[in-house]
C-alpha cells in the first residue's frame, strides 16, 4: 500500500489513485510517484513506480513530442515490481507521453 497522503476521488472502486503527468525516456522530472521512465526497445516503454500499487484499474497513454512513428498501444502489462510495461508500434528516446495510471491501493473489498 502507498505511503503517501492521498486527496479523495470519487470512485466506484475502493481506494483508487490516480498518477499523472508527461513522461520519457531520459526525463529527469518524472510525476509525483513515478520513478522512472524507459525506452526498453523500439517497441517496450517501461514505467517504474514508487509505491507498491495491487493492481492497474485503467491506463491512458498519448503522445506529446512526435519521435517514431508511435500511433498507438499494443498492450499494457502491470507486474510484482511496480512496474507498467507498455508494447508499442514504434518509439524513439525523443518520445514524450501523457500517462494517466488509475491504480488500486488495496486488496480489501468492499
Amino acid at each position: 500500500m502507498a505511503n503517501r497522503r492521498f486527496q479523495d476521488v470519487q470512485a466506484l472502486q475502493r481506494e483508487v489513485k490516480i498518477l499523472t503527468g508527461v513522461v520519457g525516456h531520459g526525463l529527469t522530472s518524472l510525476p509525483l510517484g513515478i520513478a522512472s521512465c524507459t525506452r526498453v526497445d523500439a517497441t517496450t516503454l517501461k514505467v517504474v513506480l514508487e509505491d507498491k500499487y495491487e493492481d492497474l484499474v485503467g491506463v491512458s497513454l498519448t503522445q506529446k513530442v512526435a519521435g517514431g512513428t508511435f500511433s498507438h498501444v499494443d498492450a499494457t502489462a502491470f507486474n510484482t515490481n511496480n512496474e507498467v510495461v507498455f508494447t508499442v508500434d514504434n518509439v524513439t528516446t525523443t518520445c514524450r507521453f501523457y500517462l494517466t495510471l488509475f491504480l488500486k491501493n488495496t486488496s480489501v473489498a468492499r
